[in-house]
């Protein structure tokens, strides 16, 4: 609630506001769900410059997204889930992970 207060002291239009902040959620919880999958290679300089990129590349690409306040709950699935796929994908290539490892449960 705060981002939003503050948003709104600055003059922050409501639109951009609630896109913002439906894009870091979005990029939380890809990068989240990622981390927690491939934890065992936490120490691999590979896994975090991977993670790094994909965060940049999510948001130079929700930058350019006009959508209209309503659509920007949607994000995180219409964003999210494919996000999610690119990221298993990259991931497993430059960790070169055995993909069977993707459906085992590494809790």
């Amino acid at each position: 609630m705060g981002f939003f207060f503050y948003a709104d002291h600055l003059g922050v239009s409501d639109d951009i506001t609630v896109k913002w902040f439906n894009a870091v959620v979005t990029a939380i919880f890809v990068c989240g769900l990622t981390v927690k999958k491939f934890w065992q290679y936490r120490r691999a300089w590979k896994l975090w410059t991977g993670l790094s990129g994909l965060v940049v590349a999510h948001f130079i690409f929700v930058q350019t997204l006009g959508w209209q306040k309503p659509n920007y709950f949607w994000m995180l699935v219409v964003i999210g889930l494919p996000e999610m796929f690119i990221a298993a994908i990259l991931l497993t290539v430059l960790l070169k992970v055995n993909p069977a490892f993707l459906s085992e449960d590494h809790s």
